[in-house]
């Protein structure tokens, strides 16, 4: 906790392309890191770009597309981003450092599910089938990228509002190994 009562939340979450545009990964891999925030019950306020870029083989302006993706999630978030840190790699990675503030008694927590308590999800399931496929074929879905640029702003704010106390993003592991991580039945 900071001064005033207020927790702060600070996460890191980067990965390879899952789209072939440059833009629409940077605004993936942003909204994918904001939501750790988000799924916590908190509000991001400073991110810092994290890329891995292989400068010999990909053009650096691919790079520019993909920052710029992510400047405009984290615009569009209220966020501020504060520049980042860029090494070369043999294969492209993008993400942010995320550091977001939240009500250390209204907190959102994984670990906190009661047996019973239903299950509400907030975005389809079946997104990462869909990356499989449009690396194996090369089929573009809009209505995934739709999904996964979606901030869960929104979300969080709903699960507030109804007293909700656990909750999650589902996200790189997919709903089965999210729910790997939850608690086992009491007793």
């Amino acid at each position: 906790m900071i001064e005033g009562g207020t927790a702060l939340i600070v996460t890191t979450d980067f990965f390879t392309p899952v789209v072939d545009d440059p833009y629409d990964w940077g605004r993936i891999a942003a909204a994918n890191a904001l939501s750790d925030v988000y799924a916590m019950g908190g509000r991001p306020v400073v991110a810092v770009n994290l890329l891995g870029w292989p400068r010999d083989v990909l053009p650096l302006e691919l790079a520019a597309e993909t920052l710029r993706g992510g400047l405009d999630v984290c615009s569009l978030a209220g966020c501020h981003l504060a520049g980042g840190h860029s090494v070369d790699d043999p294969e492209p990675k993008y993400g942010l450092a995320v550091t977001g503030i939240a009500d250390p008694n209204r907190l959102l927590r994984n670990d906190s599910g009661k047996p019973g308590t239903p299950l509400s999800l907030t975005k389809p399931l079946g997104i990462g089938v869909l990356n499989s496929r449009h690396k194996a074929t090369g089929e573009r879905f809009a209505d995934a990228v739709a999904a996964m640029t979606t901030l869960n702003a929104e979300a969080a704010a709903a699960a507030l509002a109804a007293g909700i106390e656990c909750a999650t993003d589902v996200t790189g592991f997919g709903l089965l190994g999210t729910c790997t991580s939850w608690p086992g039945p009491a007793g």
